[in-house]
């Protein structure tokens, strides 16, 4: 049976380690800059940066839901899904289930107005899941990005000049 609850400091290694065979599985491994000691005074500073909840079975974690709380100007607070994740041999056990009611529980009971999060447009599995429990696939919306620190600073400069 899988059951889930908040990241605790000790399972920080076993999350890094999810991270990066989700990196891995999305082909984006050079984006990874996180280290489990960025990820521990992240999740557990004062206030935290992010949130996380993991899924256990039989003592093991096997998935993770990482969120943050963003706010737009229209509909005030929103949950910003970041990663759901299930090791691939647990896949349909509904442990990403139980990780994504999980976190729509924190949403609701922080009066969130939605949740939203990415999936990669080749994805077609995570696709059908979003779709089989409800979630709308929005194609109007485009998303701008700038990434990295040097490309920030870079940004900034640009805007200043």
């Amino acid at each position: 049976m899988v059951s889930v609850r908040p990241l605790r400091r000790d399972d920080v290694p076993a999350l890094f380690a999810m991270i990066l065979e989700l990196a891995e599985f999305e082909k984006l491994t050079h984006l990874v800059v996180a280290t489990p000691e960025k990820l521990a005074a992240d999740a557990f500073g004062s206030p935290p940066k992010f949130h996380a909840r993991v899924a256990e079975k039989d003592g093991r974690l096997i998935g993770y839901a990482v969120y943050s709380f963003g706010y737009f100007t229209f509909t005030c607070t929103w949950v910003y899904l970041d990663d759901l994740y299930v090791r691939e041999t647990e896949r349909g056990g509904g442990a990403g289930k139980a990780l994504l009611a999980n976190v729509a529980d924190h949403a609701a009971s922080e009066g969130c107005y939605g949740i939203n999060w990415f999936v990669l447009d080749w994805n077609e599995r995570a696709i059908r899941f979003y779709d089989a429990i409800g979630a709308k696939l929005d194609r109007s919306w485009l998303v701008e990005k700038v990434h990295g620190p040097e490309a920030i600073r870079a940004l900034a400069a640009r805007l200043r000049a």
